[in-house]
């Protein structure tokens, strides 16, 4: 019990953790999310924090397929330490079956070992697109 107390208080204390910070991408109209391991370089880029600490990527969920509309419907979330997940945007946001990225996107649906880097929203919940965390 001792040992679990002290790994979960190392966890919650570590700085080697992300944060997700929000800007946009004016040539693909979206809200780019991505996940930085320094706020303060985040801030020198004119970026706003949506949440600061324990973010280790971000994910999609809940995978809802549309066929009368040929799109797909998916949470995007923050993976945070300790299983506390939070939404990146409010609802379920949609992927058209016209998207480059749509089967590499589709494909990360409830992956944990692959995360995404950033994910480009537009404003009507329309993932634009996205990129896979690089593992070193």
């Amino acid at each position: 019990m001792k040992t679990l107390l002290v790994m979960g208080l190392f966890t919650l204390s570590s700085t080697a953790f992300s944060s997700v910070v929000k800007s946009y991408d004016a040539e693909k109209k979206c809200n780019l999310f991505r996940v930085v391991s320094e706020t303060s370089k985040a801030k020198q880029n004119n970026e706003t924090v949506v949440y600061a600490k324990s973010v280790y990527g971000i994910a999609i969920e809940n995978l809802e397929v549309d066929f009368d509309n040929r799109e797909a419907k998916v949470n995007v979330i923050m993976n945070i330490v300790m299983g506390l997940n939070r939404p990146v945007v409010e609802g379920k946001a949609t992927i058209d079956e016209n998207n480059s990225q749509f089967k590499v996107l589709v494909n990360q649906l409830n992956r944990k070992l692959s995360l995404l880097e950033n994910i480009c929203i537009s404003k009507d919940n329309k993932i634009v697109y996205g990129k896979v965390a690089e593992t070193n």
